[in-house]
């Protein structure tokens, strides 16, 4: 083989593992842009969101209800965190039709492994 074939065939060679290393870098940033939305998302999740975002399709979600009623603070004896769902146009606590006015929501944690 002459010098200047040998010389062609190394930049054929080259031209070819440049082309995968970019192949491979184009896959490695889309599979980063990936990871990085599903990582916002998990984040999003632990954290309260407006309660205009929340599922309004029967979903049970956490929500935060502030209580400041009659300008003083009896946080200590009221529950301001309930699970609730969307039904009959307002968010309900149980079946009873306990309805609550809630600012933020999150969902629910996946239960336990047992």
């Amino acid at each position: 083989m002459s010098l200047e074939l040998h010389h062609q065939f190394m930049l054929d060679i080259m031209a070819r593992q440049d082309a995968n290393a970019k192949f491979l870098l184009t896959k490695l940033e889309q599979e980063n842009i990936i990871l990085k939305e599903e990582n916002e998302k998990l984040q999003k999740q632990n954290e309260w969101q407006p309660i205009e975002t929340a599922p309004k399709d029967g979903t049970w979600i956490l929500v935060y209800k502030p209580f400041n009623l009659y300008g003083f603070d009896d946080s200590e004896w009221y529950v301001d965190k309930y699970i609730v769902r969307w039904a009959d146009e307002c968010w309900n606590i149980s079946m009873d039709d306990i309805v609550v006015y809630p600012t933020h929501w999150m969902p629910l944690p996946k239960p336990p492994k047992l």
